[in-house]
């Protein structure tokens, strides 16, 4: 049986190679020896290692990449040799998967009209030592902490565009970055971004405007207050006059000239009924771009909430790809750990795509009470078990059977595709007292 996505996703590691380029090097004087180490052996080590730091763990990958048991080569050696590399590789190869995805499949990933990308930040606990303060600054006598911005879709859970930068940078000057990206990469796909209420700020608004992608955001209270009240329906279309106040906030001197000569531009209001976990209803405002001839106030509440998989996404680095258990303490080798597992992640959530397909199909006739998936950390051991034999192989039967095989271990171990299942909240919380939790590692 042919898997289209797991053969894209498995195929572009069997290439991985164009990576290994000494354009990606720091210093011109370095890997020009033969080594223990050799550039590809380098670069390849953060998607094998798995996130461990030990001295053990360095001497299996060097074992494993020489097939010589005896070979030796310590943690402190290799980190030598990553110093030398710049993250921006793995930045290349998570967005090159990407927009090779989209070319391939990208209109399957549409909901109607639109690509919908959820836009969110997490701040992340990198090693809390001086080096880290000074790379990631910090209010003095605070731990040191990092921000990690995406742009990921909504359905899929593939991280389009990433940026990790100092904690206190802004959510919507982060979020203007990946327009940009997100515009230069794809500028022939339609794109929605939905955001929650940090971003409702007028720059971020006015950059959507002049680049021509849409926007879903849920509101402040207090934003366009007064202008919201005196509309006389809760989906319509408000007439935004703007001022010297408004595009005063523009921070990119071409769309505010651009917006200045404007009197008003057309933005849509939407109120939505939700509810909380606890069952409260309450009402929602959401600003949008989005037709109303295409997407009914109804689709709007229901595309708010696939936002939340971008929260799934942070939950999957931090915990099944343990983002924050880190491998070196400079910033070059915590940047490179983040983006090859980001890397990392969108290769497991595509292979799950057909994953789930095959799931779905050998039960959907056996009437079962609930649906199943499968599930994200096993699958992700699954991968890592193959992951150097598809680097380095050059045979299409090799490459088809480990493919093949991967679908076979992700029917092993499946989970609820929607839980509804009432939790007990006192389960799984551990010792409360314990000094040092199993999911907060020192790297």
């Amino acid at each position: 049986m042919s898997y289209e996505y797991n053969d894209f996703a498995t195929g572009f590691l069997t290439g991985i190679d164009k990576y290994v380029n000494r354009s990606y090097l720091n210093n011109d004087r370095v890997f020009v020896r033969k080594g223990k180490l050799s550039l590809a052996d380098t670069i390849k080590y953060p998607l094998i290692e798995g996130g461990h730091t030990n001295s053990r763990e360095a001497n299996k990958y060097i074992q494993l990449i020489t097939g010589d048991d005896f070979t030796l080569i310590s943690q402190q050696a290799i980190g030598e040799k990553r110093g030398f590399i710049n993250p921006q590789v793995y930045v290349d190869m998570y967005k090159d998967f990407v927009d090779e995805f989209i070319r391939l499949f990208g209109e399957n990933q549409k909901y109607k009209d639109h690509i919908f990308l959820a836009g969110d930040t997490t701040v992340i606990k990198v090693p809390n030592v001086s080096k880290c303060k000074e790379e990631f600054p910090v209010q003095e006598g605070k731990p040191a902490r990092a921000r990690l911005s995406t742009f990921a879709d909504v359905f899929s859970g593939l991280v389009y565009t990433a940026e990790l930068v100092e904690k206190n940078t802004s959510e919507s000057k982060l979020a203007v970055k990946h327009l940009h990206d997100i515009n230069r990469r794809m500028p022939n796909q339609k794109i929605a971004a939905i955001y929650d209420r940090g971003y409702n700020v007028y720059d971020l608004i006015f950059n959507h405007l002049h680049f021509g992608i849409d926007f879903l955001i849920r509101l402040k209270d207090d934003f366009l207050e007064d202008e919201i009240a005196k509309l006389e329906s809760d989906d319509e279309i408000m007439k935004l006059y703007l001022n010297k106040y408004i595009t005063n906030t523009i921070e990119d001197d071409e769309i505010r000239k651009k917006y200045e000569k404007e009197l008003s531009i057309n933005l849509r209001v939407t109120k939505v009924k939700v509810k909380n976990k606890e069952g409260k209803t309450y009402t929602e405002t959401l600003l949008s771009t989005l037709p109303m001839d295409k997407y009914s106030k109804e689709e709007l509440r229901t595309l708010y909430k696939y936002r939340w998989e971008v929260e799934t996404d942070y939950d999957r680095l931090k915990n099944v790809l343990e983002l924050e258990n880190f491998t070196g303490q400079r910033r070059i080798i915590i940047e490179q750990d983040v983006f090859s597992k980001i890397f990392l992640l969108n290769l497991c959530l595509t292979i799950k795509i057909d994953a789930d397909k095959d799931i779905y199909e050998k039960r959907k006739d056996k009437n079962l009470k609930y649906e199943y998936q499968a599930n994200l950390n096993h699958l992700l051991g699954s991968l890592s078990q193959f992951l150097h034999k598809l680097m380095i192989t050059d045979s299409e039967e090799e490459r088809a059977k480990i493919s093949n095989h991967l679908i076979v271990m992700a029917n092993q171990r499946l989970v609820l595709k929607h839980d509804k299942r009432d939790k007990d909240p006192k389960r799984h919380k551990g010792d409360i007292t314990a000094k040092h939790k199993s999911n907060d590692r020192r790297a």
